[in-house]
């Protein structure tokens, strides 16, 4: 991308045509540079018009009285440009006219034709001297220095993220999945209720986490909450576990039974070491203790009404205010 003035001065008449040129190279470095402008040329110039004048008519026999009058030929006139006025030379005698015997005539009057003609003055196209072109020297394109690259400047390494350690709600005698995050890799991870019991355990895994199950004493009470102490590289973390009951009852019974027949059954999430009924569609059809683990007995199972008829029935459980239900279809 090359910019440049350029100022050329001098004259011409209208119509004339100049031409220049200039010669543009490029550089080692691929810079673009102008060697100079060549001087102005005349290419074309303004017509000179040449006017040519109109000489008079010889005069003819016919023209006089007496006799025709003899001119001698005009001069020739050359025209170049200007005002060129050129008289023609008087005819100062007569020709002898013959007279015819004892007849004396008078001399004829003498005519002075006069011829002056009048030529247009033409400016001459002057043609302009051109104007030397001076050529600039230009200075050598020198590569363009650069900066020196600046040293970054070391960012502070950021500061490890503290570890963490979930915690949650669970019914005594239950289990509780919890998660870690943020620990050094490798790391063996113990996790110990608050009166220094080991609840759980796990090992830290490469992307600095770690889950596992923590098992709630059945000692727990429903209500209270509970903090949970995790170590392990170093680092200690702790979290809160809150004990609620979250009783379960399921059926093992694994065709609809008919009426009299026995249906095996199993819970957990139960209030530990406390006293339990089961009923069947309201009536009850059994009782129980449940497990210091919160659980029915391993070997639980009640017998279906004979007074049950096909169909869907409702089967419950209820211990300490809390209770579960789970349909059960007889033929």
């Amino acid at each position: 991308n090359l910019s440049f003035n350029y100022l050329a001065s001098g004259s011409g008449g209208p119509g004339a045509k100049f031409a220049t040129r200039i010669d543009v190279e490029v550089a080692a470095n691929g810079a673009l540079r102008s060697i100079g402008f060549g001087p102005l040329a005349v290419i074309a110039r303004t017509p000179v018009k040449v006017v040519a004048a109109s000489l008079p008519r010889q005069p003819s026999p016919t023209d006089a009285g007496f006799g025709a009058l003899s001119f001698p030929p005009l001069p020739g006139i050359g025209f170049t440009a200007g005002t060129n006025t050129t008289p023609l030379p008087l005819q100062t005698s007569s020709p002898a006219v013959p007279t015819a015997p004892g007849v004396t005539l008078s001399p004829l009057p003498t005519v002075v034709p006069t011829a002056s003609v009048v030529v247009p003055t033409l400016a001459p196209t002057a043609v302009p001297t051109a104007v030397p072109t001076v050529i600039p020297t230009l200075p050598p394109t020198l590569p363009p220095t650069l900066p020196p690259t600046p040293t970054p400047t070391p960012q502070p390494t950021p500061a490890p993220l503290p570890p963490t350690l979930s915690g949650g709600s669970a019914a005594p005698g239950g289990t509780l999945a919890v998660l870690g995050t943020n620990w050094p890799v490798g790391a063996q991870i113990t996790i110990k209720w608050p009166d220094g019991t080991q609840v759980g355990g796990a090992d830290v895994q490469s992307d600095g986490r770690f889950a596992t199950l923590v098992r709630i004493p059945a000692s727990a009470k429903s209500g209270a909450t509970y903090t949970i102490t995790a170590s392990g590289g170093g680092l200690t973390v702790t979290a809160d576990v809150a004990i609620v009951y979250s009783p379960t009852l399921t059926l093992l019974a694994s065709f609809p039974p008919r009426a009299g027949g026995s249906v095996p059954y199993a819970g957990s999430g139960w209030p530990p070491n406390s006293n339990y009924s089961l009923l069947f569609d309201g009536q009850e059809i059994d009782r129980g203790v449940i497990t210091a683990l919160g659980t029915f007995d391993a070997n639980a199972v009640f017998t279906v009404p004979t007074s049950a008829k096909p169909g869907v029935h409702t089967v419950t459980a209820t211990s300490g205010g809390y209770s579960a239900s789970a349909s059960l279809t007889t033929q």
